[in-house]
């Protein structure tokens, strides 16, 4: 498949409400408290959060101190437990993705629609994880809520193989960026000038934190959709991030119990410009 059909079809047949039944039903609250309580390996989306709250939430606060970074979120999609450990950290957000299905979610979230995804077991246990409890109120969620709702100032397009990523701001302090570049294309040459982009888009010192499919098969699964993917593996991350501009702080992997969506794990990357 052509780089031009990859973005046809992420455009036409990628909808954001069977991309968060697929991923995001339900968030593992069980597991969590058992990493609270235990600090044993958690499901995989709650990984992605831990790996954000015990790596990258140190990293911004040596690097830019108490809530003056500016975050770009490249390539969001409808989801938004990747920036739950993050946003008392940070400034603001800028929300992007490519699919306007996906943005459109986002809005509905932002805006309090009643028909909108409901995020408060992700808040929970993003909260779990920041407190270092099992035990988190309604009353914390609902706060927690409010405040990445105000740390959102932005919600726009994107297009990572644009030089600029389809953003006009200059620069950002941060990009956070989730099964984003190798998840939107079979092209590994244009998985590569993503990278390059980004770094393009990241002002001198800037952080990039990163999750990635592993050992993708060519494509992963929405439902019974699939859409192209880069296979890739924790060498060819290093190398694609150094060849980028990019000192690679740390990379580490898990292997996902579930292989019927076509990859066989997670890498996660923390870098910096």
């Amino acid at each position: 498949m052509s780089h031009s059909s990859d973005q046809k079809k992420f455009a036409q047949e990628f909808h954001a409400r069977n991309y968060l039944k697929n991923y995001y039903a339900k968030a593992d609250l069980p597991m969590v408290r058992k990493y609270v309580l235990e600090k044993s390996a958690a499901a995989e989306t709650m990984r992605i959060m831990m790996f954000l709250d015990a790596v990258c939430v140190p990293l911004i606060r040596a690097s830019f101190g108490a809530q003056k970074a500016k975050v770009l979120e490249l390539g969001g999609g409808p989801t938004l437990y990747q920036l739950m450990n993050i946003a008392d950290e940070i400034k603001s957000i800028d929300f992007t993705d490519y699919v306007q299905d996906n943005l459109q979610e986002v809005r509905k979230w932002k805006n309090k629609d009643k028909d909108a995804f409901n995020w408060h077991e992700f808040l929970k246990a993003a909260l779990m994880i920041r407190k270092d409890s099992a035990s988190v109120s309604r009353k914390e969620i609902a706060t927690f809520e409010n405040t990445l709702r105000k740390k959102i100032t932005k919600i726009g397009h994107c297009d990572i193989f644009k030089l600029d990523l389809g953003v006009s701001k200059k620069a950002y302090d941060i990009i956070n960026t989730h099964f984003v570049a190798e998840s939107a294309t079979s092209s590994k040459a244009q998985w590569a000038r993503a990278l390059k982009n980004m770094h393009r888009k990241l002002g001198k010192g800037g952080l990039l934190f990163m999750s990635a499919l592993r050992g993708a098969k060519g494509s992963y699964k929405v439902l019974d959709n699939k859409f192209p993917a880069v296979k890739l593996y924790e060498t060819d991350m290093e190398k694609g991030l150094a060849k980028a501009g990019f000192k690679v702080i740390r990379i580490q992997s898990i292997r996902t119990e579930d292989k019927s969506n076509n990859y066989d794990g997670f890498i996660f990357v923390a870098a910096q410009k």
